[in-house]
């Protein structure tokens, strides 16, 4: 394999080298950029599942949040009666603390980490990733223009499924509308709504009040205990890694 990728490093360049010698001109597409100085905001959304008939299965709420340095806090609201009691799920990256943490209503818990270094300048590149290309094409939602990209997805290595995503220049590429296709018949659809432009309430960037510290193991185990997910496999090297990450940069106390 790597001979592969040096037989074809050293074919593009020569390809290059040709081209350049004839006096080929190549044409970059442009791409579609956020803005440097990208707002604070905020926009609740929902996303909405449905079966092979259109009937609509499930339903989810979230709200986002993006603070000026680039912080970011992702709250689902967990409703689904029969299988858990409502509440809320808590995804923040608090740059400024310099710790990512989660929590969970239902088990009035939280996991906290340390932030790697670097993250905040990670935050600033990952701010300029293209929204698509510049003929992609146009269109509002919610107010903003937004870019219609897609990519296809294989799924248990045979079903292919069609993502496509509106995303909003003004909003750091952010997307507002969301579909998903399977053999043409949309099974998912996420739309966002209510974007409120300026700093978010900073409480949604602290780990709520009365709650008690736990590995991520141990409110994935609490969930699972309760039937509301699978039990953790702990072979599987995703859930080492977490766990391995979490003990390394678990916030002194």
């Amino acid at each position: 394999m790597k001979r592969q990728r040096e037989i074809l490093a050293f074919a593009v360049l020569g390809v290059v080298m040709v081209a350049g010698a004839l006096g080929v001109t190549y044409i970059v597409h442009a791409q579609i950029h956020p803005p440097r100085d990208m707002p604070a905001f905020s926009f609740d959304s929902e996303t909405v599942t449905y079966d092979a008939t259109g009937g609509q299965t499930s339903s989810r709420a979230e709200q986002f949040s993006v603070r000026k340095d680039g912080s970011t806090a992702r709250i689902q609201y967990l409703d689904n009666p029969g299988v858990r009691p409502s509440g809320r799920y808590i995804k923040v990256i608090n740059l400024e603390a310099g710790v990512k943490f989660i929590a969970v209503d239902i088990a009035r818990a939280y996991s906290a980490s340390a932030l790697m270094p670097g993250a905040a300048d990670n935050v600033a590149r990952a701010r300029q990733l293209r929204c698509g290309p510049e003929n992609a094409v146009r269109s509002v939602f919610e107010g903003y223009e937004v870019v219609w990209t897609q990519k296809k997805m294989t799924v248990g290595g045979t079903e292919t499924v069609d993502h496509e995503f509106w995303k909003a220049p003004a909003l750091g590429c952010q997307t507002l509308h969301a579909v998903t296709r399977k053999d043409g018949r949309v099974i998912q659809e996420t739309f966002a709504r209510n974007i409120r432009i300026g700093e978010p309430d900073p409480s949604i960037f602290e780990v709520p009040t009365g709650y008690t510290e736990m590995s991520p193991l141990q409110v994935w185990e609490f969930m699972a205990e309760r039937d509301w997910i699978a039990k953790p496999n702990m072979e599987h090297e995703g859930l080492q890694f977490i766990m391995t990450q979490y003990d390394r940069n678990r916030p002194k106390q």
